[in-house]
Formats: C-alpha cells, sequence, structure tokens
C-alpha cells in the first residue's frame, strides 16, 4: 500500500494522522518557547532602565496590539519591518507613556535575544520526537534571535534545522514559506507534520501547503479547529500522538 494513503488514529482528541511520518516541523514562539514570558521580562527590564514601574494592564496592552500587528503579517498587510516599527508607539500611546518606540524596539529586541522560557514539556516532547523524526523549527521571527533563544533554552539540542522567515523571506502562513521548509528538508508534504499554536500560521498554512497539521491549543480554549487532524492541550500529549 502507498504510504501516502496509510492512517493512525492518534486519540479520542484528534482526527486522523499519516503513519509514515519522517519530519515534524514545529513553531517556536508559544508552541517550545512561552512568548508571553519571555517579552514580559524583557518589556519589564526596559521600562525599569527608564524609570517607569512594570504593571500587568501594561503587558497586556501590548499583547494585545502585537496580536494585532502580527495578523496583519499574516494577512501580508504589514511587513516584519513595519511591525517592529510601528508597535511600541502604539502601545505607548495607548498607555499614555512618552517613549521613542523606536528606540525602545531595539532595546526590547536585544534582552529578548537573551531570554528563553520553555514551555512545559517542550524538553520532553522534543526529545522524544527527536529520537524518531527529523525536527525542524518553523519560526515567523529573526533567525539569529530565534537561534539564540533555542539555544540558550537548551532545546536546540533536539532540533535539526530552524526555518526563520527572516531568512526565507517569506513568512507563515504563505504557501511558499512551506515550501521552502519542505525544500529544505528534502522530504515528500505526505511524510510531514507541523505542530503549532496559531491556527491560521501554523495549521491553516501548513494545510494551505498539503501538510498535515496538529493544533496546539495551549490556553485551552475549547474553540475547534477544522484545518488541524488533531488537537492537543499539552505537548505531552504528542507522545499519544506521534
Amino acid at each position: 500500500m502507498n504510504g501516502s494513503n496509510r492512517f493512525i488514529s492518534a486519540s479520542d482528541k484528534s482526527k486522523k494522522l499519516p503513519l509514515d511520518i519522517k519530519a515534524v516541523l514545529i513553531d517556536v514562539d508559544d508552541t517550545l518557547l512561552d512568548f508571553d514570558r519571555s517579552s514580559a521580562l524583557a518589556m519589564e527590564k526596559c521600562l525599569i532602565s527608564r524609570g517607569y514601574v512594570f504593571n500587568d494592564e501594561m503587558f497586556a496592552t501590548f499583547k494585545r496590539r502585537n496580536k494585532e500587528l502580527w495578523h496583519q503579517v499574516e494577512q501580508n498587510t504589514l511587513t516584519v519591518g513595519q511591525l517592529l516599527e510601528r508597535r511600541w508607539n502604539i502601545v505607548f500611546n495607548d498607555i499614555k507613556i512618552e517613549i521613542d518606540g523606536v528606540v525602545f524596539e531595539k532595546d526590547f529586541t536585544d534582552k529578548l535575544f537573551d531570554i528563553a522560557v520553555p514551555m512545559e514539556g517542550a524538553e520532553d516532547a522534543l526529545g522524544y520526537l527527536h529520537e524518531r523524526y527529523v525536527v525542524a523549527a518553523a519560526s515567523n521571527a529573526m533567525t539569529n534571535q530565534q537561534t539564540n533563544r533555542l539555544k540558550i533554552s537548551g532545546l536546540h539540542r533536539h532540533i535539526d534545522k530552524l526555518f526563520a522567515s527572516e531568512s526565507l523571506g517569506v513568512g507563515k502562513p504563505s504557501v511558499e514559506f512551506f515550501e521552502k521548509c519542505l525544500s529544505g528538508l528534502n522530504v515528500d508534504r505526505r511524510n510531514v507534520v507541523m505542530i503549532g499554536d496559531s491556527q491560521r500560521a501554523d495549521i491553516a498554512g501548513a494545510c494551505g501547503a498539503g501538510i498535515a497539521a496538529v493544533w496546539f491549543d495551549h490556553k485551552k480554549s475549547g474553540e475547534t479547529c477544522d484545518d488541524a487532524v488533531a488537537t492537543i492541550t499539552s505537548l505531552r500529549e504528542i507522545k499519544e500522538l506521534l
């Protein structure tokens, strides 16, 4: 039987997964690394150095605005460069703080470069995957930043390749991003699974390229993701799936 037509039921939470998996693509921020905790630490350090007291309301504003801007990037109505240039000025306008957002962005990015908080279960899940498949990180971010953050987290030991939008010249959810990943892996799309937390960038993007995708609903939202072949709420569930 042709391997591309063989499937295995993953669990009672899943639909079906291809049996003959050879490689796994996995998102970085909010899948392997906790972006909320990492960015909160970086933001706090930047504000304290400027004499401001960091609070949850400030961070909530950043999260909301950052999510909105990344959504525009995914829709190709904004570039990553424009996002980095604008986001802090928008945030500071909202919270009524007079700080140069462009200068703050550089400071924030520099601090985030050296902060990496792994998601719960990431080390164990990656180790399990790496023993069985080629593992590649797939990220809409800067190459050097993600390389360093994965290294200081220790997760790099279980990752064979990193595909970052900065290096590829295109980001998720574009089909071209995933095509370039497949080319770099030299693996048929029918033998690849994508794991990520973003329904649009990771799941819809992978499905658009003909790649099976597992949605990581780490917030336990209870939402459904029709494009995903499976949904997990903990990285520990990966062992039950693959």
